[in-house]
């Protein structure tokens, strides 16, 4: 089987990015309530350190991310 033949059956690789995957409201985790006593972050962490918010970031849930990933490392 030629080279050409081989690349002619495989599917198309144009997967999207995650980027163009996300849709507003969609979250990769969904946290318990709390079982312990609740800590303020700022007594732990250096408050300069913290962020306003995270953008630019995908809202994806896990299972999509993990789809993706799975997917593109079918590809190698």
């Amino acid at each position: 089987m030629s080279r050409q033949e081989r690349t002619a059956k495989h599917f198309s690789i144009s997967e999207p990015l995650l980027f163009e995957l996300g849709s507003p409201g969609r979250r990769a985790f969904d946290l318990p309530k709390l079982d312990v006593p609740e800590k303020k972050v700022a007594d732990v962490v250096d408050p300069n350190l913290f962020r306003e918010e995270l953008s630019g970031m995908p809202e994806l849930s896990e299972v999509d991310v993990i789809r993706h990933f799975k997917r593109l490392s079918t590809w190698n």
